[in-house]
């Protein structure tokens, strides 16, 4: 609470409302200016502030002051503005500041630095407490009463804010009723009052407030005409600035139109481009594809090949002796012939070895949306293409072997013909998978042409859309230029006019100033008669009030007059039959049994009961397990007072674990802390660390430069600050 001498003020930079605590004094006729107190009007432009109905409230805090001081809450809408750079007045007026700050140093006998850190606060009712482990938790009723009914059988389960009993109710209807009789009573006595007057009187008042009326009417009645052929005038210039408007409006519509059907052209042909684009890349790809079949087909061939020249030559160590029959017939005419077949054979099988092993790597990581693998794929192409044509060379080369061999008994001239004929039949194959190989290959470079074509075709068209677009956006401008200028015109024309009226205006409210005074005072005086005086209807007032009070306390009665389930259980026992008083009950009237966990049994002193609710949040500690905190919720708040010898006054308050821990035992004792309030992750200083400076809320920080602070929240020992410090930074105090 602010002490009720001295002005503060919270700027809300986002929500751009700021909030004042004013003295009681500048208070008056239920509404307020704030621009009436000095202090504000000096700090905020008198066109910021507008006047506000508040509500009064009485601070009787010991912290601020020994006697209670009446304040007012002002919330009015301002522009919260980030403060200005200073003046070299205001520079020299903050530096002799400092050096008054400097000098209140010597007086402090210990300096102490803090750091602004992001905290939690609360204020708390704290109370000494202790942990039951309850098996049950007794029941009664408030108010006494004839048990009407009983709706929980025992041992029968029962949830928490189900019925258990109620009391009869027609007394509590009883009291209900009269106390509504008495409160209308009391309104009526009151509007009774309130409205007796002399009726005499009454017209007297009426007919001199009409004749001021009358005067009133008159004088304006002249200077009405002349208002009134303004206006004319003014609706004539609103006419033609709204026929310009409408112009404008076609003609911008046109405009935009222009620019929608460029933008339309663009984006078919960004979409042609696109789709041209996915379609030609699928027809490249397919056509790789196939080449890409085509070369393994081709390598099985080759591999073939290879092998049945390997089978006739022995050229490889595995197969150099499975000719051993024959191979001195197979030269016999012509031996050079062999050699030159093998040492082609052994070029064209060491290129061939060498492209598969890489084309293997290559095919595992295939990946045909990857320009790069498309490129490669046609370098593997021609190398294939190369070896292919050695490797027919060395099938000729074997063929020329064959044809140049003698034949003999393990080595017959048919055996001849029949190598000859199934190489000659592999040389044959050889050349029509060149041809399929080179058409397939041709077909990827024509897709590739074809492609590139394509999107040359559709980016020329994308490049001549876009300069229509950027024709029709100038063409757009130009007229949204014009049609403003045009409007320009028209409303300043309207402007005039418009400061012609309220020229008028201004002069008939001045004429008519002198004549609505009277008119005001006769009206005053007729409704001072209307009514009795204010003091005389105080006691009226204060019975409609009691009457009121009369009847919430007959209504908490009725409701008193249920007994609901504070938590689920079991109902253990239940002491009272229907019909039964309650006041002739021995023990609790029902108990509920729940065995299931630990509960918390508080005593709270009478002065701080009224703070405590149910469901308000608790914080626990215990003096037997350091550093462990669990949280709760009231639970139950017994009505009946517990008094101890020294006549201390307290009431038990039960208390629920929301979370728990293993090394809680019974009658472990606890200290509880009931929240009235809590803050979280708020930037925290002491409280000793704002100072008042200059009339206004400041800290000193570590380099001796003052800073005005907003601050809000406090525990007594720290205090949120909610503008202009930051984290990390250091203050002295």
């Amino acid at each position: 609470m602010l002490n009720a001498t001295s002005l503060y003020h919270f700027w809300w930079r986002k929500k751009k409302v700021a909030k004042f605590i004013i003295p009681a004094t500048y208070f008056k006729n239920n509404s307020y200016s704030i621009s009436e107190v000095p202090s504000v009007k000096a700090q905020i432009p008198t066109e910021e502030l507008k006047p506000v109905v508040v509500a009064e409230t009485v601070v009787n805090d010991p912290k601020v002051n020994e006697n209670p001081v009446s304040q007012i809450e002002i919330v009015t809408p301002i522009v919260a503005e980030i403060p200005k750079p200073l003046t070299k007045e205001e520079k020299k007026a903050l530096k002799a500041q400092r050096d008054a700050a400097k000098a209140e140093e010597n007086v402090i006998t210990e300096e102490k630095i803090t750091t602004v850190k992001k905290w939690n606060l609360k204020t708390f009712i704290e109370a000494d407490s202790r942990v039951v482990l309850k098996d049950e938790i007794n029941l009664d009723f408030v108010v006494d009463g004839e048990i009407k009914e009983i709706y929980k059988n025992p041992w029968e389960y029962v949830k928490a804010g189900e019925k258990i009993a109620t009391l009869d109710s027609e007394y509590f209807d009883i009291s209900i009723s009269k106390a509504q009789i008495a409160l209308k009573t009391a309104q009526m006595n009151y509007d009774i009052k309130k409205k007796w007057v002399s009726k005499t009187e009454l017209e007297i008042s009426q007919k001199q407030l009409d004749k001021d009326t009358i005067s009133m009417q008159t004088a304006s009645s002249e200077i009405d005409l002349e208002i009134e052929s303004l206006k004319r005038e003014i609706e004539i210039a609103k006419s033609d600035l709204e026929m310009t408007k409408k112009e404008a409006d076609v003609t911008l519509l046109s405009a935009k139109n222009i620019l929608d059907i460029a933008k339309l052209d663009y984006e078919s042909s960004f979409s042609s481009l696109e789709i041209t684009s996915k379609q030609e890349e699928e027809k490249y790809q397919n056509s790789a594809s196939k080449l890409i079949m085509e070369t393994g087909q081709m390598i099985s061939n080759m591999e073939k090949y290879f092998y049945d020249i390997d089978m006739l030559l022995w050229i490889s160590d595995e197969n150099k002796y499975q000719n051993n029959s024959f191979e001195i017939y197979l030269w016999a005419k012509n031996s050079s012939l062999k050699n030159t077949a093998e040492n082609h054979y052994r070029t064209t099988k060491t290129s061939f070895d060498i492209l598969y092993n890489s084309w293997k790597d290559y095919k595992n990581n295939l990946n045909l949306s990857d320009t790069k693998t498309i490129l490669d794929l046609e370098k593997y192409v021609l190398e294939f293409k190369w070896v292919s044509q050695n490797l027919n060379r060395t099938l000729s080369y074997t063929i020329d072997v064959l044809k140049n061999s003698i034949s003999s008994s393990s080595f017959s001239q048919a055996t001849i013909d029949s190598y000859i004929n199934s190489f000659e039949n592999s040389v044959y194959q050889a050349k029509n998978d060149s041809a399929n190989y080179n058409i397939l290959y041709q077909n990827l470079s024509e897709s590739k042409t074809y492609w590139d074509a394509k999107i040359i075709s559709s980016s020329r068209e994308l490049t001549t859309n876009s300069g229509k677009i950027l024709i029709a956006q100038s063409g757009l401008e130009k007229t949204k230029l014009q049609t403003e200028l045009d409007i320009e015109k028209s409303t300043q024309k309207i402007q005039d006019w418009e400061n012609s009226l309220k020229e008028l205006q201004m002069k008939k409210e001045n004429i008519l100033n002198l004549t609505q005074a009277q008119t005001d005072i006769s009206k005053a005086n007729l409704e001072n008669k209307k009514y009795t005086d204010t003091l005389d209807l105080e006691p009226f007032y204060m019975a409609i009030l009691q009457a009121n009070e009369t009847l919430k306390e007959a209504q908490k009665k009725k409701e008193d007059s249920i007994l609901y389930a504070p938590i689920d259980g079991k109902i253990a026992k239940i002491n009272a039959k229907i019909s039964e008083s309650t006041n002739s009950l021995k023990d609790s009237f029902a108990t509920i049994i729940n065995d299931n966990s630990f509960f918390i049994e508080s005593y709270v002193e009478e002065s701080d009961i009224v703070k405590v609710k149910n469901n308000q949040d608790v914080y626990i500690t215990f003096d037997a397990i350091e550093g462990l905190t669990l949280t709760g919720k009231v639970l139950y708040i017994e009505d009946k007072a517990t008094i101890d010898s020294n006549s201390l006054v307290s009431y038990k308050v039960e208390i629920s674990f929301l979370n728990t821990d293993k090394r809680v035992k019974d009658a472990m004792t606890a200290i509880t802390e009931f929240i009235t309030k809590e803050v979280k992750n708020v930037y925290i200083i002491p409280v000793s660390a704002v100072k008042n400076i200059a009339w206004k809320p400041s800290v000193i920080m570590e380099t001796w430069d003052i800073r005005q602070v907003v601050t809000w929240f406090t525990d007594w020992k720290s205090v949120e600050v909610i503008s202009w410090l930051d984290s990390g930074e250091k203050v002295k105090y």
